[in-house]
This record gives C-alpha cells, sequence and structure tokens, in this order.
C-alpha cells in the first residue's frame, strides 16, 4: 500500500537529481547584483526555503551572517551549507534580528496557496526589515509552467530510488500540482503531492498593497527589465511602505 509522505521528505534524496540543470550560480550572482542595484548593505541575509542550500552556499562569501532556513527537515538535513540552518514556516519567521536581504528563490512563495497566507508571509517578513532592508523574491507565470510541464512529467531511477512525476497546470484553479512517487530500497511507493498556486500578474500587486510592504521593482527575472503579464518568471523587490519616502 502506498505511503503519503509530507512534502520534501523522501523527495529529499531525488531532488538535487532532479534539479541538476538548474545554474545556481548564475542564480547567486543575480541576487547579489539586485543587492547592488538596490544599494543594499550585504551584512546580513536570510533565504526562505532554500532547501539544500545550492544558492547559499554561491554567496555566503558575500555576507557577515547568513541564516538559511527551509520548512523541510530533510531538505536541510541534507544540505551543503554548513553554518546557520534552521527549519521554519516563512509565513511564522522566528528571528528577532532584522536583515539586510531576505530572499526565496525558485518560486518557493508560490507554495503559498492561498491570498491571506501570502500576505501573512509578507508582514512577517516586514518584521525583520528595516527602512534600508529588502525582500526580494522570484514568482512563476501560467506562461513558465506551461512551458516546463512537459519536462516535468517524467521518471527514473537515482541512488536505487525510483520515481515518477506527474505534472499539470489546473486552468480553474491555477493550482500547478506535481504528484511525485517514489520507490525506495524496499520497493515500498511513497507518494508526495506539490500545488503552487499560479497568480496573475496583477494578483500579486493587490495582495502586496494588502500588505505592510511595497513594489520597489519588478524585474523580469534575471535581468532589470520590467516584468509584463508575458514574463516567464517575475522578480520582485519589495520595501517597507513606513520608508516610502526616505
Amino acid at each position: 500500500m502506498p505511503v503519503k509522505n509530507s512534502n520534501y521528505s523522501l523527495f529529499s534524496n531525488i531532488y538535487a537529481h532532479l534539479m541538476k540543470d538548474i545554474d545556481y550560480k548564475m542564480w547567486g550572482r543575480y541576487l547579489i547584483e539586485i543587492c547592488e542595484n538596490q544599494k543594499i548593505n550585504k551584512s546580513k541575509a536570510l533565504e526562505i526555503g532554500g532547501g539544500l542550500g545550492n544558492i547559499a552556499t554561491e554567496i555566503v562569501k558575500d555576507f557577515n551572517l547568513y541564516i538559511l532556513s527551509d520548512l523541510s527537515a530533510d531538505m536541510l538535513k541534507l544540505s551543503r551549507f554548513d553554518s546557520d540552518k534552521i527549519v521554519c514556516d516563512m509565513r511564522n519567521l522566528p528571528f528577532k534580528n532584522k536583515f539586510d536581504i531576505i530572499f526565496a528563490t525558485f518560486d518557493s512563495v508560490n507554495y503559498l496557496t492561498d491570498e491571506s497566507d501570502f500576505i501573512r508571509f509578507l508582514n512577517c517578513a516586514d518584521d525583520l526589515m528595516d527602512k534600508n532592508s529588502i525582500l526580494t523574491f522570484d514568482v512563476s507565470t501560467e506562461k513558465n509552467c506551461r512551458k516546463i510541464q512537459k519536462q516535468l512529467n517524467r521518471k527514473g531511477v537515482f541512488n536505487n530510488f525510483r520515481y515518477s512525476q506527474i505534472s499539470e497546470f489546473q486552468k480553474k484553479t491555477r493550482i500547478h500540482q506535481n504528484i511525485v512517487k517514489i520507490w525506495d530500497e524496499k520497493g515500498t511507493e511513497h507518494i508526495e503531492v506539490h500545488n503552487q498556486k499560479i497568480y496573475e500578474f496583477f494578483d500579486y500587486f493587490k495582495m502586496i498593497e494588502r500588505s505592510n510592504l511595497y513594489v520597489a521593482e519588478c524585474f523580469d527575472c534575471f535581468s532589470f527589465e520590467d516584468a509584463d503579464d508575458d514574463s516567464d518568471r517575475m522578480q520582485f523587490v519589495l520595501k517597507q511602505k513606513r520608508n516610502i519616502n526616505d
């Protein structure tokens, strides 16, 4: 009988294999360029949904303090990052100090499938910011989901784990669902269901408007050109509303 796992538990064992084509070095450079573009003091960084720490290992040297966080303890245990790591929910960040930059990559925030959770995340990040801080994250669009859907329907074997993945963008609910089946060394089938909400372009601005932050920039991801509803990915840069005129 199949076993239903919490997300990124057994999946953590094949995650690096599935993401082997991602250029984390380039992604890290882009984040540093965003800091420079926004004239951010690169002393304290908090990464949310950082998983195996692939971004962290690329840019940790640029910061005096770098904390890697993720909801999955299994992902952090397998992380190559050997500095500060903490398991936490992005809707309830358990930190006391302020950060110069708070960021999430690879559409991690799309896992917030409810608008109230999205706004809660923004306000939670706001509590850890000051007037010079930024929160930056990328989001996936419907165009991107449809483009990658075919390649995400896949199967294979890695480190004695056999897996199959079924990926589907559901137009009515705007949920991009990935059902991952993994068979362990004993042949037991495990199932994880990963749901991401692919909000429409202007929905992000409406949700952000309801938070304590505002959109300082919205770039076409990996560039400094303005994003629009034809972008594959969008990179948001947010700042505190109470400092909007500073």
